[in-house]
């Protein structure tokens, strides 16, 4: 777990304390309890409870500080989410072919058509993309199809342009935790970076590997080793 991840960890359980205490009307002693406690000395805090109902804003501790709400906001992006897409909604991926079969070789395309789905081969479910893989290979023998004699075609149409939005900042667009959306995703559109690093310090770590391999991607490195035992490296790409 990286020493962001921490924070955030730490932080949101208060956080929710204090939304409970709101709800007997002592959200401003307890938003002054949580400000003062000495591990937050420096930070910026600010809260707003409001009735959903009236908009009436019903207590507020700096309330009009402009703040980067971080991992919270998944909870209001989530409620969303159920409320206009229902809590039994399900993504769909399409596996599709284009052309004829001809004793066994379709002389055509596969085609990967994308619904959106962020968990698609992803490492957290399962086996991952193998397990998906294992799938999408006994669906094409099943249509009579044992070689391609085309294209496999990823079709990520379903979201139009770059999912990221323009405001993101730079060192976070390539990371795992700012990852764009795309209406064709999988292995939780991330790949990994293995370097050999040093054992002495500020030493140019050798960029070992990336994987999954991605076609044409190119990296120039200048990561350096170091003491410190967490993730400090960041990966700079645009959409």
């Amino acid at each position: 777990m990286t020493t962001r991840s921490k924070l955030l960890c730490t932080l949101i359980l208060p956080i929710f304390l204090l939304l409970v205490e709101a709800t007997h009307g002592q959200v401003s002693n307890a938003t002054t309890r949580f400000a003062s406690h000495p591990s937050l000395s420096g930070a910026s805090i600010s809260a707003v409870v409001t009735d959903l109902v009236t908009d009436e804003v019903i207590e507020e501790f700096d309330g009009s500080r402009r703040l980067c709400p971080a991992s919270v906001w998944k909870l209001a992006t989530t409620t969303a989410a159920i409320e206009v897409l229902g809590s039994d909604f399900r993504f769909r991926t399409t596996l599709a072919w284009d052309g004829r079969i001809e004793n066994g070789t379709l002389i055509g395309d596969i085609i990967i058509v994308g619904g959106g789905d962020p968990s698609l081969g992803s490492r957290h479910i399962g086996t991952g993309f193998d397990a998906l893989y294992t799938q999408w290979v006994a669906a094409i023998k099943a249509a009579g199809i044992d070689s391609i004699r085309g294209r496999v075609i990823g079709n990520a149409a379903h979201f139009q342009g770059d999912g990221i939005p323009r405001t993101r900042i730079w060192e976070d667009m390539a990371n795992y935790y700012g990852t764009g959306v795309s209406g064709l995703s999988i292995h939780d559109n991330t790949y990994f970076v293995e370097f050999r690093t040093p054992a002495e310090p500020d030493v140019l770590a050798e960029l070992k590997r990336v994987h999954p391999a991605v076609p044409d991607l190119k990296i120039t490195s200048e990561v350096l080793s170091s003491t410190v035992q967490a993730d400090k490296a960041f990966i700079f790409g645009t959409p």
